[in-house]
């Protein structure tokens, strides 16, 4: 505190050591916390959600997990009551597009037989106690939100990360959910901070649009549709 009424400005020990000594003592440890004391602990506990992703996705080394995005694949729909297409096919075909770097596909909710995000976020939460996830989906399915099992459960406990789609930017902005969670919500131009975020809290990306749809992509392939 006498440091601080001392010298009274921003900048932690580099402003206390470099007043207080030399401006290469603050430099010093200014350096050290930056790539230390900072940087030590989020690498640390990237490289522990790798190790504990590895449940999701068996198999897989843990440092891709930990930087990477995980693409769920679900066996069915429940709101739509049906499995569009086999579920190996789609698999594949996710897996097959999905090849940027720290992109991995999961079957997570196949394998413990769950059809509702909220019963998979049970499912994380439990296994990975500590972990910070953060919810990506379609717009589409923010226009739906509040149709989901147990939705508002699932805004407060994940961030959530809306990424806009043809045809759906207003009817999801103006949904039940995005109405509801309105105040909650973070402007694009601070997106950086939804991981860390405290839910409930979730963004709108606008992305440029890919016009490739899902039904069109299973019927050029000769799968059964909606």
């Amino acid at each position: 505190s006498e440091l601080g009424a001392m010298f009274p400005r921003s900048s932690g020990e580099y402003n206390f050591l470099g007043r207080a000594y030399h401006p290469a003592f603050g430099f010093l440890a200014g350096w050290v916390s930056a790539t230390v004391g900072f940087a030590a602990p989020v690498a640390l506990a990237a490289m522990a959600f790798g190790e504990y992703a590895k449940s999701v996705v068996p198999g897989l080394p843990p440092i891709p997990l930990a930087i990477g995005v995980v693409w769920l694949v679900s066996p069915r729909n429940p709101l739509k009551g049906w499995a569009p297409g086999e579920y190996g096919q789609r698999f594949a075909a996710v897996k097959a597009m999905a090849s940027e770097p720290g992109m991995t596909v999961s079957d997570m909710e196949r394998r413990f037989g769950l059809y509702r995000t909220a019963e998979l976020l049970d499912q994380l939460r439990q296994r990975h106690r500590g972990v910070r996830f953060t919810w990506i989906m379609g717009s589409d399915s923010l226009h739906g939100l509040h149709r989901w099992h147990r939705w508002r459960d699932i805004a407060r406990r994940v961030p959530i990360c809306v990424v806009s789609r043809p045809g759906d930017p207003v009817r999801a902005r103006l949904s039940p959910a995005a109405r509801e969670l309105a105040p909650h919500r973070l402007r694009m131009t601070e997106a950086r901070a939804l991981p860390c975020a405290r839910p409930p809290r979730w963004t709108y990306l606008t992305e440029p649009y890919n016009p490739a749809s899902s039904t069109a992509l299973r019927a050029a392939a000769g799968q059964p549709s909606a």
